[in-house]
This record gives structure tokens, C-alpha cells and sequence, in this order.
């Protein structure tokens, strides 16, 4: 059993190594239509699975990451800037 909220590890799992996984047709319809992942007929089985998409508000990491990541981005630029001299 694997717990992932990444759909391209979860498709990976399916597609490359016999996972069975519950999917909501929109998340794997590209691969169904490629041939590596199908839907499974089980009689008997019903079921309902919602896909839900949430968009951020202000790009797609959270405040502290962003921070983080332009802090980096402002040191690797300065040690660059050092080098050149």
C-alpha cells in the first residue's frame, strides 16, 4: 500500500509497476488513450470519487517557500556577482 498526494507518482505506480489504484476518469484519461493505464470492470462494485482542482491565489508556492526560494535565488546571485570580480 502506498500513500501519495502526487497524481504523477500515482499514475507511475499504475502504469509502471501493477499498482491498483481509485482514480477519477479525468485524472487518467492521457493514459488511458496511450494504452498504460485502463479502468478495471469489478461487477458488482460502485463507487463515487470527486476530483477537486484548487488554484492558489498568489502563484503556486505558499508565502514561506516563496520567501525561502527568493532568499536563495538573492545569495546564489551575490556569490555569482562574487566570483565574476
Amino acid at each position: 500500500m502506498v500513500e501519495t498526494r502526487s497524481i504523477t507518482t500515482l499514475k507511475s505506480l499504475v502504469a509502471r509497476s501493477g499498482f491498483l489504484s481509485w482514480m477519477a476518469e479525468p485524472m487518467y484519461e492521457a493514459e488511458r488513450q496511450a494504452g498504460m493505464i485502463d479502468a478495471l470492470p469489478i461487477p458488482g462494485a460502485s463507487g463515487t470519487r470527486m476530483l477537486t482542482a484548487f488554484r492558489r491565489r498568489s502563484g503556486i508556492l505558499p508565502g514561506p517557500s516563496a520567501k525561502l526560494l527568493d532568499e536563495l535565488r538573492s545569495l546564489t546571485a551575490d556569490s555569482k556577482r562574487i566570483k565574476r570580480r
